[in-house]
Parts: structure tokens; sequence; C-alpha cells
């Protein structure tokens, strides 16, 4: 290889490792079984909640959370969750221990979380499950 003077400014492509590093993707700490655990034990807190979500459109469902759950800290069984207005803060697990940055996790995955959801199987009194074919 050229010794960087050789080479014409304009075709030099250095990048400082911090420049690198920006570009990398970020990879979430916490695994999806952790997002639905945090989220189901930060809805705990205000009972109600599950039961509106329900009712609530889709679109509204994550401002819901957010207005509800807003200053709400758990920690239980080594879990630190806490609710802020820009989504939820999990700042250890079980598993991981104490994390060294806080992992947040958006209002509308928490919110999806708390969706309700058909299950599998599930079956009307009449053995139908409840879904037209058209």
């Amino acid at each position: 290889m050229a010794p960087q003077e050789a080479i014409p400014p304009w075709q030099r492509t250095v990048w400082p490792s911090s420049a690198t590093r920006a570009h990398a993707v970020v990879v979430s700490v916490l695994t999806p079984a952790e997002i639905l655990i945090a989220a189901r034990r930060l809805a705990e807190t205000r009972p109600h909640l599950v039961a509106v979500a329900a009712i609530v459109h889709q679109e509204d469902r994550w401002q819901l959370c957010r207005d509800e759950l807003t200053g709400v800290d758990v920690r239980i069984d080594g879990w630190d969750i806490r609710a802020r207005w820009f989504g939820v803060v999990v700042g250890a697990t079980p598993r991981t221990g104490e994390l060294p940055r806080g992992e947040t996790i958006p209002w509308r995955v928490v919110a999806a979380q708390l969706a309700p959801r058909e299950r599998r199987g599930s079956r009307r009194p009449d053995g139908t499950n409840g879904r037209s074919r058209s």
C-alpha cells in the first residue's frame, strides 16, 4: 500500500475509530422476552391500564401508556425499570445484572406488548375461531 503522502487528499479515506463505531448497527441488550416482562411488570402498577388498552384505538395506545406510567419506578426480583416521558428505561435485569447504560424501550413497543392478542387455538363456543374465510 502506498504511503499516505503519495495518495492525493481527495482519495484518502481515513476513518477515526469513533466514526467507524458511529455507523455500527445498534443491537438491543434486551431479548424480546425481557422487553415483554419489563412492559408487564410496569403495567402491573396500574391494573386498569391493560383493560383500558383493549378498548383504546391502536394509534392512541402508546400515549395512554406514556400518560399513565411516566414517573413509575419498579425495582423487584433483579429488575430496575423506570418509566420516563421518552420511554421505559431498563437499568438491570436478572440475566444481565446492572447495565452500564440503561436500555430504553420506546412507548410504542410497550403499548404493543400490552395490546390484547388472540390466543392460538382459541375457539368460540360454536367451534369457530372468529376468522372469516373470504
